[in-house]
């Protein structure tokens, strides 16, 4: 027997109510409810909804889910009480790492780095502690954490990191000690760049070294310009530039000669950051007339373009790329062309009037005046 047409719609319209009903449920109740799904997948995403709904009252269902028996959703909670600065948030996290009650690296290592997004600096020794923490990403995230929060207690212990055999470790507490302000942290970096090896680690401790805002660093920034390897001064010259010390232009200057062209191109876009007029452009001008590299004369033509701008020089016509730079002050001193004056700077010769042959204009003697009333002849 064929079903009547309008039970088939009837049943129709009951679904798609039903789909209406669903689509007007509460997301936050939603949540809290698959929170206990025994799919840890959905509880997973219950803790990402919470996250961003950040309603207070989705503070006690993560603090559940902190003890839930899957890692990932663990690490998930952990994320969402970060990300929300949850009130209480902090004790809660901090215990995953000093308690070593959280068997998960991961965990901790996410632990670790909200830890450092919530400025709250009591917690600077649970993060010295985990410096040693077995985990690589653990450790990673405690020295970056303890760089976010500034903590001159930790100065010592990431010092003593900064010579870990982990690479990866050296390199975050290199930036770590340039977050942290005073003379112990700044002594710490220099004796980190004296000993490093690695070109990667060294730039990094250069760059803190710079970024710190320290004119005291300027010593041992002038010295990198002597003794390092090509990348290493260039960064250290930029470094020098960061701190307002121009010290390291010449540097640059003169590895825009280097035989290698990656050196040369690196050398034109650190004039380009902290290159003058007198010096850095003039350069680049010089370089960039004799440079065979199609990719090089490129970035040479880029770098005297970005100069200009920060100079506050206007960008030469056409052709003209290469000719001497005119520093803004010396421009406004420069007179104006006449208007009648030709671009070789002689005046314009008015229609009609032929040049003589020796180059000088022939003037015409002035007529004689007539005497009044004297007739004219016939």
């Amino acid at each position: 027997m064929k079903t009547p047409i309008t039970i088939i719609l009837l049943s129709l319209a009951l679904q798609g109510h039903g789909q209406q009903v669903s689509s007007r449920a509460d997301p936050f109740e939603t949540a809290v409810v698959q929170s206990k799904n025994p799919d840890s997948m959905v509880r997973m995403r219950a803790a990402m909804t919470l996250r961003d709904l950040r309603r207070p009252e989705g503070v006690p269902v993560l603090f559940g889910l902190l003890e839930d028996a899957q890692a990932l959703v663990r690490a998930e909670a952990v994320n969402a009480l970060g990300a929300m600065r949850a009130k209480g948030a902090v004790p809660r996290l901090a215990a995953l790492l000093d308690s070593g009650k959280e068997p998960d690296g991961k965990v901790r290592q996410a632990a670790a780095t909200m830890l450092g997004i919530q400025g709250d600096r009591s917690v600077a020794a649970t993060l010295i502690f985990s410096l040693k923490d077995p985990y690589p990403g653990a450790r990673y995230a405690a020295a970056r954490a303890l760089g976010s929060l500034q903590a001159v207690e930790a100065v010592s212990p990431l010092s003593v990191c900064s010579g870990d055999p982990d690479l990866s470790m050296r390199l975050a507490v290199a930036g770590a000690l340039g977050r942290i302000a005073g003379k112990e942290s700044l002594e710490a970096l220099e004796a980190a760049l004296l000993r490093e090896k690695d070109a990667q680690v060294k730039a990094e401790l250069i760059g803190s070294l710079g970024t710190r805002g320290d004119p005291a660093a300027v010593p041992v920034l002038t010295q990198v310009l002597k003794t390092e390897a090509p990348a290493a001064r260039l960064q250290a010259a930029v470094a020098l530039g960061m701190l307002g010390n121009g010290g390291g232009i010449p540097a640059a200057c003169e590895l825009l000669r280097s035989p290698v062209p990656d050196v040369r191109g690196q050398a034109a876009g650190t004039l380009a950051a902290i290159g003058d007029a007198k010096l850095g452009l003039v350069a680049l001008q010089e370089a960039h007339q004799v440079e065979k590299v199609p990719a090089v004369k490129a970035a040479m033509a880029r770098a005297m373009a970005d100069s200009r701008s920060r100079l506050g020089i206007p960008e030469p016509a056409p052709g003209q790329e290469d000719e001497p730079a005119v520093e803004p002050a010396e421009a406004a001193k420069k007179p104006a062309a006449s208007p009648a004056a030709k671009p070789g700077g002689k005046p314009a010769v008015k229609s009609g009037v032929k040049p003589a042959p020796t180059g000088k204009t022939t003037v015409a003697p002035a007529a004689k005046p007539k005497p009044a009333g004297q007739p004219k002849p016939k």
